[in-house]
């Protein structure tokens, strides 16, 4: 079963600890609410849709698998979570980066 998040019109900001630890294939790792709001504002006008296709979840780390629809295509994401009293305390999403890349290669230099 696949779940469409009704992105960007339908988005409401995922309940995120203070001190998250977040971990993504295009930035070096971030620290902090703020340095994610940073991270993560700039990257929303890009989305159409989000589609999530399967979360597992063990005690206090969930996985999910969901796709972005994007200026840049659909890219499919892996994530894993640890979530901390109802808050994301770490994200690491696995995705391949190179649409992205190739699309804005001055955002990106050197990895080309």
């Amino acid at each position: 079963m696949t779940l469409d998040c009704g992105f960007p019109a339908g988005y409401v900001a995922p309940p995120v600890a203070p001190d998250i630890v977040y971990h993504d294939p295009l930035t070096p790792p971030g620290h902090g609410i703020d340095a994610w709001r940073d991270f993560v504002s700039p990257i929303l006008p890009a989305f159409k849709g989000v589609r999530v296709q399967q979360h597992v979840s063990e005690g206090d780390r969930v996985a999910t698998l969901w796709e972005a629809d994007t200026i840049w295509g659909v890219i499919e994401v892996f994530e894993l979570f640890h979530v901390v009293d109802g808050r994301i305390k770490e994200a690491r999403a696995f995705f391949d980066p190179r649409p992205i890349i190739i699309a804005q290669p001055d955002t990106f230099p050197g990895d080309e």
